[in-house]
């Protein structure tokens, strides 16, 4: 369910981009990203985190100017194992901006910042001591959020662009009723850094 609605949304970023004279202003790619564990509480005696990994994310981008340009971009982030698992899909519409323009240098250095809805999903699965009882818990949430970035990109084949930068990811608190994951019922959101590369096609 959740991987269907990274799908989903993947391939609305690619059908938003009109069929139209205007498609030269557009860019699409996917991207790959790596972040450490989910931080989703703090106790006296530290903190409690489930273990990160890579993550895929896709993006859509329509230039505006020379130096300004509106980014949909969305990622799917999954944390701990198939005991105990976090997941997070935040998708961002925002602004990316190119503080520095020379033509003679390929890769360009751009900031960029998009407010977000995070579609959060918590959940456990386990068996007890004899076999005889499946436990399975889980909930989905939908949490304000945002996305910010910084990094270097440009051409390096043709239409063919290549982007290296970081990502900070940013959620509220997530509500834990059910006790899902911790037992103080709410859970630290998402705060999250991580390198990425993307390729991007310039349509």
């Amino acid at each position: 369910m959740f991987r269907a609605s990274f799908i989903w949304i993947s391939l609305s970023c690619v059908l938003l981009v009109p069929a139209t004279g205007a498609l030269a202003s557009w860019s699409v790619g996917l991207s790959g990203g790596f972040t450490d564990g989910y931080r989703y509480h703090t106790y006296f005696f530290g903190p409690a985190s489930l273990s990160g990994g890579g993550y895929p994310s896709i993006v859509a981008s329509k230039r505006l100017g020379n130096r300004v340009s509106l980014q949909l971009e969305s990622s799917c982030l999954s944390f701990g194992s198939s005991y105990q698992r976090a997941r997070f899909l935040p998708v961002g519409l925002g602004i990316r901006f190119l503080p520095v323009l020379n033509p003679e240098v390929r890769g360009k250095p751009y900031l960029q910042v998009s407010p977000a809805l995070v579609v959060a999903q918590l959940r456990t699965h386990y068996t007890n001591m004899l076999g005889a009882t499946t436990v399975d818990h889980g909930f989905t949430e939908v949490l304000p959020g945002a996305i910010a970035g910084a990094g270097i990109a440009g051409p390096i084949a043709g239409r063919l662009h290549l982007d290296l930068g970081l990502r900070y990811l940013w959620s509220a608190k997530v509500r834990d009723p059910e006790r899902v994951i911790s037992g103080g019922g709410r859970l630290d959101g998402l705060s999250q850094v991580s390198v990425t590369t993307a390729l991007a096609l310039a349509l």
